[in-house]
C-alpha cells in the first residue's frame, strides 16, 4: 500500500519481473476527491473506512522494518538510506 500525494509528477510502477509469476495484486484507494458521478457511492468516510481496513491485514506486518516518531526523522532517514529497509513507520506524536 502507497499512502504518498504525488501531484502531477508520473510515477514509475514496474510490473515486470516477479509481478507476475509471483501473482502479486495492486490495490489503491482514493481517499481525497473522486470524480463527482462516483461521489454519492464513495463518499469521504467510505474510502477512508476502505483505505484504514486494508491495513489490518496482519501479513503486512511482515513488511514493517521498525518505527520512529517523527522527530527522530533526521537520524533515522540516514539509517534507513543505507540499510534499505521496506516500510518504516513514522509516529506524529501530539505534545
Amino acid at each position: 500500500m502507497e499512502a504518498s500525494w504525488y501531484g502531477d509528477r508520473p510515477v514509475a510502477a514496474p510490473l515486470g519481473a516477479g509481478f507476475h509469476p509471483r501473482r502479486l495484486r495492486l490495490i489503491s484507494s482514493q481517499v481525497g476527491m473522486v470524480a463527482p458521478s462516483m461521489r454519492p457511492r464513495w463518499s469521504h468516510a467510505r474510502r477512508l473506512d476502505l483505505a484504514l481496513s486494508l491495513l489490518e491485514d496482519g501479513r503486512l506486518d511482515a513488511l514493517l522494518d521498525g518505527d520512529s516518531a517523527f522527530e527522530q526523522m533526521p537520524g533515522t532517514m540516514a539509517r534507513l538510506a543505507e540499510a534499505g529497509g521496506l516500510c518504516h513507520v513514522v509516529r506524529y506524536e501530539r505534545p
